[in-house]
């Protein structure tokens, strides 16, 4: 079977799935929130305060909640193929009607080596960290570059097994939370 054939299968079944979590979605969005910041205390017990690249989640997406002390700092698409992430409060519909910082100045911008972690939406997962994102690969192009600590976040129902084969260019977490358990990818 063709790679992107797969990947494209995989996304809709996943996307099936996400929608009959809807019911228990807040419930399934509060585990998970506890299980990110149990992993994050155990990596960062030292830090007084974490800088953490996140995102605003769609609509089938975990909307995870840190009650910790963190600077948080989000994605904003600048062309076909750049990212970067901004220090923001205010937020309007960017590519893809993805909530974007709207002061996405110099000032504003977190370099890439200021970041303790990233916490990244996936569509699914597979056990050796894998992400299956949403076929545009902008945070591929991004954490490549990174040593930060990458952490996906997806729900439990869709953890898969080998249903899609990564490519080279796919960036593997080094964490997978969801509702149920941490995986720590070796």
């Amino acid at each position: 079977m063709d790679v992107v054939q797969s990947k494209a299968a995989c996304r809709k079944s996943c996307e099936q799935k996400l929608r009959q979590i809807e019911p228990h979605k807040q419930e399934l969005d509060r585990k998970i929130s506890k299980n990110l910041e149990a992993l994050l205390a155990q990596l960062f017990s030292s830090s007084d305060k974490l800088t953490l690249g996140i995102y605003k989640p769609l609509a089938d997406e975990p909307a995870v909640d840190i009650s910790m002390p963190v600077t948080f700092s989000y994605p904003k698409v600048s062309g076909d193929t750049d990212m970067h992430f901004y220090r923001s409060e205010k937020f309007s519909k960017g590519a893809f009607a993805i909530d974007e910082p709207v002061n996405s100045d110099d000032c504003n911008l977190v370099p890439k080596d200021q970041h303790d972690a990233f916490v990244i939406p996936g569509l699914a997962f597979l056990q050796q960290g894998s992400r299956l994102g949403r076929g545009k690969g902008y945070f591929d192009r991004y954490l490549k570059l990174v040593d930060s600590v990458k952490i996906g976040v997806g729900y439990s129902c869709v953890i898969q097994g080998e249903q899609w084969l990564p490519e080279k260019h796919d960036v593997p977490m080094n964490y997978v939370v969801t509702d149920k358990f941490i995986l720590k990818v070796v």
